[in-house]
């Protein structure tokens, strides 16, 4: 089972990774910040991206209806939504889903 931080560090890597993002430190993105991504130069598609990307490591579902850019609005609401979505779905994240290359 991941904990808060490991979680956290697990997302913030993913964004990078996604945005092709070298150099930058994961803990540099902000938690709180309104429309971090915008001012990581991220596109919509970007954040389409991002959202499949979480999806597809952690195997979870977004529903559809929160594809717009309010779950995404924040990164600390974002992680909250994640942990409400494996609460939920009554799992825990196991380090097995987690590909080698984002940990």
């Amino acid at each position: 089972m991941w904990s808060e931080s490991e979680l956290e560090l697990q997302i913030r890597r993913t964004i990078l990774d996604c945005l092709q993002l070298e150099g930058v430190r994961p803990e540099a993105i902000p938690l709180n910040e309104r429309n971090f991504l915008q001012a990581l130069g991220a596109s919509s598609i970007d954040a389409m991206n991002i959202l499949v990307s979480v999806e597809e490591q952690l195997e979870i579902r977004f529903d559809e209806n929160q594809f717009g850019s309010e779950l995404l609005l924040t990164l600390g609401g974002f992680l909250t939504e994640v942990r409400t979505i494996l609460k939920r779905d009554n799992r825990r994240v196991d380090r097995q889903h987690i590909p080698e290359n984002v940990r």
